[in-house]
């Protein structure tokens, strides 16, 4: 991907996110796209603060949440290298939380990969929802102290590590955080400050409210409550800083894409050798699948899958009234990274995968998993009637299922369906009837644009 095929995107690109940014209610969102060592494309949409409707720039900071996981993995990493630690060191030998954790002991790897076995103790979700005046959860989790009793308690809710299954666990990247300090005698932000943050030219990246609220240009974070968006607070803890806490902005994110994008090389210097690089994007757990059967993995701190044939690296971040996205194809070139001052109905990994798919000349809605989804699921909406209108059928969409009412001469019920296989004419669902049957459903669509819908002895036609 080379800068003058990024410039003659440019106007599809913005077309697609002021579309993206209206449809979901987002007051402001920036964007950045890198290809090999220099930004091609760097832009903000709509507003950074609503009351004063001041602009979002590139360099609006925004919290860009779980995309954080990514900044501890290098710094892991490069404690490796210094031989200061190593992946299978067991966490036990840093710190104290997970002493009494069953099965063996919890390594540094494991927790990288969210595959140790711990499921989530909520404290990052109990965290935000105080921090942003979401709700109070009534987790006591104000200090270091309070932090560690939540964590011993709950390790005995751990799955046998020995199945790698995943968990998505924050605590994890929190204990990752204090590995960290265990190991440099300095705390985290100062650590990520000296060796990520400087070397790679982050000049407005930080962690703190103080730091954060220090510039002008930032972010004010909203809430979505219906069709209303409400003034929230940017959750700002040191218990949140390594699972989610990096605090930067769409100029900042330019340099930390060409980081990668050049095999942990930044201007000359080299702040991770390119086998490290290699190791955090090797498979280590499944996260998900897909409904085409791709699946999603998880390395060290990056999520993996394949999208438009490629090798896609990306990680998505929320941290309730802010969401972010960052995403590269390593062997294009490529990577863009997306910050929104909200948490808006499709998170802004779709918008991210919608730029990558529009840069490598696809159309995003039928490229993009989401929006192919919302799309195709969108036409099967509405009312459908039998031959002569004896039964009668409403279908509605709820998310990436589709709700069926059905309506005959004595009753009344309603099914769920799920997705099988959405490729094609034909729309393959499945639902589970009250007496324990797997019951496949059709929607069929003609040469016409008609739509039928295929539902035990009825075809129905849409109207």
């Amino acid at each position: 991907m080379s800068a003058t095929n990024v410039t003659a995107y440019q106007d599809s690109i913005e077309t697609f996110l002021s579309e993206w940014v209206s449809k979901n209610k987002v007051p402001g969102l920036s964007v950045a796209v890198v290809s090999g060592d220099e930004a091609t494309y760097t832009d903000a949409f709509g507003a950074r603060n609503l009351s004063t409707n001041e602009s979002a720039t590139p360099q609006t900071l925004f919290g860009i949440g779980s995309c954080s996981k990514s900044v501890t993995a290098v710094a892991i990493l490069q404690l490796v290298e210094e031989d200061e630690l190593d992946l299978t060191s067991p966490i036990n030998s840093f710190v104290p939380h997970l002493e009494a954790a069953p099965g063996s002991s919890v390594t540094v790897e494991e927790l990288l990969s969210h595959s140790s076995g711990l499921p989530s103790d909520g404290s990052l979700t109990a965290l935000i929802a105080r921090l942003t005046g979401l709700r109070e959860m009534g987790v006591p989790l104000s200090d270091d102290r309070d932090f560690h009793r939540h964590v011993r308690g709950a390790v005995e809710e751990r799955r046998d590590p020995q199945a790698k299954e995943f968990f998505y666990c924050n605590t994890g990247f929190t204990l990752l955080g204090k590995v960290i300090e265990s190991v440099t005698g300095k705390s985290y932000s100062t650590y990520v400050r000296e060796n990520i943050f400087e070397p790679l030219g982050m000049d407005r990246s930080c962690f703190s409210r103080a730091a954060f609220e220090s510039y002008d240009d930032r972010m004010q974070a909203y809430f979505q409550n219906d069709d209303d968006l409400v003034e929230a607070r940017l959750p700002v803890d040191p218990l949140l800083y390594a699972p989610g806490g990096v605090i930067s902005c769409a100029d900042d994110l330019v340099n930390y894409l060409r980081f990668y994008l050049n095999g942990g090389s930044f201007e000359g210097k080299q702040l991770l050798s390119q086998e490290s690089m290699a190791q955090m994007f090797e498979p280590r757990s499944t996260r998900s699948t897909f409904i085409d059967g791709t699946e999603r993995r998880y390395g060290l701190g990056w999520e993996l899958q394949s999208f438009l044939g490629n090798r896609l690296v990306r990680h998505g971040g929320m941290m309730g009234t802010t969401t972010a996205a960052v995403a590269f194809f390593p062997d294009q070139n490529v990577g863009v990274s997306i910050a929104c001052n909200v948490s808006p109905p499709q998170h802004p990994s779709v918008a991210c995968h919608g730029v990558l798919s529009l840069l490598e000349g696809n159309d995003p809605k039928r490229s993009v998993p989401a929006l192919m989804l919302e799309k195709k699921l969108g036409s099967l909406e509405g009312e459908y009637k039998s031959y002569r209108g004896i039964v009668d059928a409403t279908v509605e969409r709820d998310g990436g299922t589709l709700e069926v009412t059905i309506q005959g001469f004595t009753s009344e019920f309603s099914i769920s369906l799920f997705p099988n296989d959405l490729s094609g004419d034909i729309y393959e669902f499945e639902t589970v009837t009250d007496t324990g049957q797997r019951l496949a459903v059709k929607f069929e669509e003609g040469s016409d644009g008609s739509i039928d819908l295929f539902l035990r002895r009825w075809r129905l036609h849409q109207q």
